[in-house]
């Protein structure tokens, strides 16, 4: 019994350290947009979940389906904003309250998000149209644009250390840009499918051709799956 005692005492305290790490996490966390990580599976029935503070987990097959009113990622970034809402310890207290008495479909913030969601509530992103592209960018900041001395393109400043370059002569990169970077893969982002690659100077290029335009993104692929070519 005495051992059984320990065990458990031992077993409160890991979970009291790690409940402890993910409150003080969550103080540098909440303030900022959900990262959303993309996965193979999730338990169960499970298609997608927020983490608070760690972000969003969608399984893979529905990374197409963009972040427009009633995806499941605008579900989702929904939770991430009741979380921002609350703080840390009430999300977590009444999600499990209401999960005790109404199960997971419909506690209280499962219909709030529901609702939300579909009316296209503002999570946090707000969206920046230009040169033929659209994309999400944090709410407060403002996208800085300028022509770029090396060639025939314009440099947009996305926030957090993402930038988007823009260049209606895709010929000109063809011949003096991409002849200097390493071809990685193809990879199929949100909506396009970009080629990427490594730049030699520390960074990942995704580089999508649209007819003679071309645009290429640096930054965070979270932000670049909610690019879309303007119809």
């Amino acid at each position: 019994m005495k051992k059984f005692g320990k065990i458990l005492l031992c077993f409160v305290l890991v979970l009291v350290i790690i409940f402890s790490f993910c409150a003080i996490y969550s103080t540098f966390k909440i303030s900022k947009p959900a990262n959303v990580y993309y996965t193979k599976a999730l338990p169960g029935k499970i298609m997608a979940m927020t983490i608070p503070p760690f972000g969003i987990f969608i399984e893979e097959r529905y990374i197409s389906e963009g972040s427009e009113p009633g995806t499941i990622l605008a579900h989702e970034r929904i939770h991430w904003l009741q979380y921002q809402e609350r703080g840390f310890f009430k999300f977590y207290s009444e999600y499990f309250v209401g999960l005790i008495k109404h199960g997971r479909l419909y506690n209280d913030l499962e219909k709030d998000a529901r609702k939300r969601s579909s009316m296209g509530e503002s999570t946090n992103t707000k969206i920046y149209s230009g040169h033929g592209f659209s994309i999400e960018i944090p709410i407060g900041d403002t996208p800085v644009e300028q022509e770029s001395e090396g060639g025939p393109s314009v440099s947009i400043n996305l926030g957090e250390n993402n930038s988007m370059y823009y260049t209606s002569r895709y010929s000109w990169w063809e011949k003096y840009e991409i002849p200097a970077w390493k071809y990685i893969k193809e990879e199929k982002i949100g909506e396009n499918v970009f080629k990427v690659y490594d730049s030699n100077n520390g960074y990942i290029i995704y580089l999508l051709k649209n007819g003679d335009e071309g645009y290429w993104y640096s930054g965070d692929k979270n932000q670049l799956a909610t690019f879309k070519l303007n119809k």
